[in-house]
């Protein structure tokens, strides 16, 4: 996989055996995260993640962080740029974005997760996912602090306020929209 940036600052990733699943970029510019699928000849599939490093809208460096046979789609970073997250299936996978290692994962939805953002004090996720809950997790602990059923169907989609005190969670079901207070 190849990333260039164009002086009108597009970047323009080339691969014909690899597919981009999910992007997330740094509030700053500084960084992208990438999940792609690489399929082969052989038609052995691999997953790779990958941080891009920009700097004066010039590509300087890209990292791998993941490589391996698990999924890693919807991928998300943190409002300051420290940390990076993507699901794994039912399970959210949450690293920091300097090192690239150390990566937490997180167990609790029954499905596939779909959705998925991090709060204003970077220790806070929050995830919507296929069985219809949103969850809200304590990173440092790493513990689910609570869990919502609004009964929206999937949870497809979520945002938190820049302060962490409003959710908005969308969803596929009769009522797909709710917004709450996140105490």
């Amino acid at each position: 996989l190849h990333l260039s940036i164009r002086r009108q600052r597009q970047m323009c990733i080339r691969d014909r055996r690899s597919n981009v699943e999910s992007c997330a970029i740094t509030a700053d510019g500084s960084k992208l995260v990438l999940a792609e699928k690489s399929v082969y000849t052989s038609g052995e599939n691999r997953n790779i993640l990958k941080r891009f490093t920009i700097n004066n809208g010039e590509f300087a460096s890209e990292t791998v962080l993941y490589e391996g046979n698990a999924s890693c789609e919807r991928v998300f970073v943190s409002k300051c740029g420290t940390k990076y997250g993507f699901a794994n299936d039912s399970n959210l996978e949450i690293g920091s974005l300097d090192s690239g290692t150390d990566r937490t994962a997180l167990h609790g939805h029954e499905s596939f997760v779909y959705a998925a953002t991090f709060g204003p004090d970077n220790d806070t996720v929050i995830t919507g996912g296929q069985d219809g809950t949103t969850r809200v997790w304590n990173l440092s602990q790493g513990v689910e602090t609570a869990k919502y059923d609004w009964e929206i169907g999937r949870v497809t989609a979520l945002d938190l306020s820049p302060d962490g005190g409003v959710v908005a969670a969308g969803g596929d079901g009769e009522h797909a929209l709710v917004i709450w207070d996140l105490d």
